[in-house]
């Protein structure tokens, strides 16, 4: 979350308060000196024993990612992958992962269309996990 920004932590609990900080700050990767694959099998452990209201923060942070890699393959094609760390196979296996981290939220009537969306664009892009 956060690692996409130049705020920090603080900035977030003194903008937003104690309860968005902490929401926040339970999916901000921690150790960003390890290697890209495992800050992001430690990021979707977390995920997968979060609660509803976090899962909903990564959810909305996920979905704009995915609508955004959507609309750019539908433009650049697999030139796409060139722009990430890592290449497509690496992505599809993280975003399949993301989807089944946060299943609990397909029987969350709030969330469920959101997450049927996140679903459909991650199996559009990435195709159906076998």
């Amino acid at each position: 979350m956060l690692e996409d920004t130049d705020a920090t932590i603080e900035d977030v609990y003194t903008s937003f308060g104690d309860d968005i900080g902490a929401l926040v700050e339970g999916h901000t990767e921690k150790h960003k000196e390890n290697p890209w694959e495992k800050r992001k099998e430690e990021a979707l452990a977390h995920l997968a024993k979060a609660d509803a209201r976090e899962q909903k923060l990564v959810l909305a942070d996920k979905l704009a990612n995915m609508r955004a890699i959507v609309r750019d393959d539908a433009k650049y094609g697999e030139d796409l992958w060139q722009r990430f760390k890592r290449g497509k196979d690496i992505q599809s296996w993280y975003y399949h992962a993301a989807v089944q981290a946060m299943s609990d939220l397909e029987f969350d009537a709030e969330a469920v269309p959101f997450y049927k969306e996140f679903e459909d664009k991650v199996n559009q892009v990435f195709g159906y996990e076998e």
